[in-house]
């Protein structure tokens, strides 16, 4: 079984989070999106154009509670990752 916030090939942390998370790629990312959905499946947030192997996503805007993160690149499709928000 797979840790909340783990997908291959990617770190985020801290996990839970107060305002940002940061991902790490053990590959970099190229033209990545990030989409944010909350618990009821809607889009929160979503990040596009990100490159990079290390990302700081600022999520202030978004409320307490479980998320799920999708991330996509122009090469990969890499998952999702459980957010929780204190």
């Amino acid at each position: 079984m797979k840790e909340a916030g783990f997908v291959e090939g990617i770190r985020l942390w801290p996990n839970p989070f107060r305002d940002r998370v940061v991902l790490e790629g053990k590959t970099a990312f190229k033209n990545a999106v990030f989409i944010i959905y909350d618990a009821s499946g809607r889009e929160v947030m979503r990040v596009e154009g990100v490159n990079g192997d290390r990302v700081e996503l600022n999520l202030n805007g978004v409320g307490a509670g479980l998320f799920n993160l999708r991330v996509r690149a122009e090469y990969r499709d890499w998952g999702n990752l459980l957010l929780i928000r204190q």
